[in-house]
C-alpha cells in the first residue's frame, strides 16, 4: 500500500463529524475485540472508524501478526457494510530527532498512521526539559522532525504533557511557538488530533482552565490553516464515537464568528 493511498484515505472522509479515527482493541491495550467496536459504531451512526492499535516490532501486544489484524478488520468490514473501517496503527515518537516506534517499511502497510509523544519520548518525557527555554527547543524540534516523516498522518493526543513533564505550564506554549509548529504540520501534511479525552492528561486543572488553554492552542492552529482529525482514543465499545468534549472545544474556538473546518 503506497503513501498516496494513505493520504487519500483521510482526505476522502466525507464527514469527519461522523468519524472516529483513534481506538484500541484486544490487539493492544483495549478491552474489546474489533467486532464489538465496529458494532458500537454502527449502532451510533458513525460512518468511519480507524482501528489504531499499538504495534511492537512486527507483532501487536497480544502477539498477533499484522496479517491476522487485517484479516479480523476485513471480516468486520464485510459484516457492517455501511461502516468504513480503516486499518490503522498508533506509534510513539522515541526521541526529538524523529525516530518512531514503527519502521517505515511496516508503516507503509497501514491506511492511517498515528504517532504520539508520550511515555517513551526522549527529550520530552524521558529526560524531560528542565525549563521553558529547553522545552520550547525540544518540542519545536520534535514536531519539525515528526512532520518530515511521510508515513505519519496524525499527531495523536498532542500536547498531552500534564502527566508527563514535571512543572509543565501552558504558558510555555507561546503563540510564536504554536505558529512555528503549525508551519511544520502544514508543510508535512499532518493532522492535529482533537482527542475527546485530552483533558485526562491534566488532573490538576479545572475544566474551565483546561478548556481555555487548549482552545487557545486550537484557535492558533485554526487561524494558521492546520488540518484536524477527530478521535475518541476509546479502549472499549462504550467510548466509540464519543465527542461531547470535542464539541465543547469546537464551539469555543468558533465564538469569533468564523466557521470551523476539519480541513
Amino acid at each position: 500500500m503506497g503513501m498516496s493511498c494513505m493520504r487519500k484515505t483521510i482526505d476522502s472522509i466525507k464527514d469527519m463529524n461522523k468519524s472516529d479515527l483513534h481506538m484500541h482493541t484486544l490487539y493492544s491495550d483495549g478491552k474489546c475485540g474489533v467486532d464489538l467496536l465496529a458494532r458500537s459504531a454502527a449502532f451510533k451512526g458513525v460512518d468511519t472508524i480507524a482501528i489504531t492499535d499499538h504495534l511492537h516490532g512486527d507483532v501487536f501486544v497480544n502477539g498477533a501478526s499484522v496479517e491476522e489484524y487485517f484479516a479480523d478488520i476485513d471480516v468486520c468490514s464485510q459484516a457492517y457494510h455501511d461502516l468504513k473501517i480503516i486499518k490503522g496503527v498508533e506509534g510513539t515518537l522515541l526521541d526529538i530527532d524523529g525516530e518512531i516506534s514503527i519502521s517505515q517499511e511496516d508503516a507503509k502497510n497501514f491506511e492511517i498512521v498515528l504517532v504520539d509523544m508520550a511515555w517513551k519520548t526522549v527529550g520530552i518525557t524521558v529526560n524531560p526539559p528542565a525549563n521553558e527555554k529547553e522545552f520550547k527547543r525540544n518540542v519545536s524540534l520534535a514536531f519539525k522532525n515528526l512532520s518530515l516523516i511521510e508515513s505519519v498522518d496524525i499527531i495523536a493526543h498532542p500536547f498531552n504533557f500534564g502527566r508527563l513533564i514535571p512543572n509543565f505550564v501552558f504558558s510555555w506554549l507561546s503563540c510564536d511557538l504554536l505558529e512555528e509548529i503549525a508551519g511544520y504540520l502544514i508543510a508535512g501534511n499532518k493532522r492535529f488530533e482533537i482527542m475527546e479525552g485530552i483533558w485526562w492528561w491534566f488532573p490538576e486543572l479545572s475544566p474551565q482552565d483546561f478548556t481555555r488553554e487548549y482552545s487557545r492552542i486550537l484557535s492558533v492552529f485554526k487561524r494558521c490553516g492546520v488540518k484536524f482529525s477527530k478521535g475518541s482514543d476509546s479502549h472499549s465499545h462504550q467510548g466509540v464515537g464519543n465527542a461531547l468534549y470535542t464539541g465543547v472545544l469546537i464551539e469555543k474556538i468558533s465564538k469569533d464568528g468564523s466557521n470551523f473546518s476539519w480541513n
